[in-house]
C-alpha cells in the first residue's frame, strides 16, 4: 500500500485495532443472544435452527451496464435475457 515505513505501520496498527473491535463486538453479540437463549427454549431451538440451515448466495450477474447486484436487477436482466432470446410466435 505504502513504502513510508511509518505510514505502513501506522496502518498495520489501525488494523490490527479495528480487527480486534469487531471481534470484541460480534463476541458481545454471540455472548448477549446466547444470555438469551438460557431463558427462552424457542430461542435456543431457533439459534440451532440457523446453524444448521445452508446459507445460500445467488452470484453477481454481468449486465448489459456492469455488475448486476440486487435481486430486482437479476430479475430484469433474466426477463431482457429472455425477450432477447425468444421471439413471439404470431400464427395461431
Amino acid at each position: 500500500m505504502t513504502q513510508c515505513p511509518p505510514l505502513k505501520a501506522e496502518i498495520n496498527r489501525l488494523q490490527r485495532s479495528i480487527h480486534a473491535e469487531l471481534k470484541k463486538t460480534k463476541e458481545h453479540a454471540w455472548d448477549s443472544l446466547l444470555a438469551d437463549a438460557n431463558f427462552d427454549v424457542d430461542s435456543l431451538h431457533k439459534i440451532i435452527a440457523r446453524g444448521n440451515r445452508k446459507n445460500t448466495s445467488c452470484p453477481l450477474l454481468l449486465g448489459f451496464r456492469g455488475l448486476v447486484y440486487g435481486t430486482k436487477e437479476k430479475a430484469d436482466l433474466f426477463v431482457d435475457s429472455l425477450e432477447e432470446s425468444f421471439t413471439e410466435n404470431r400464427t395461431p
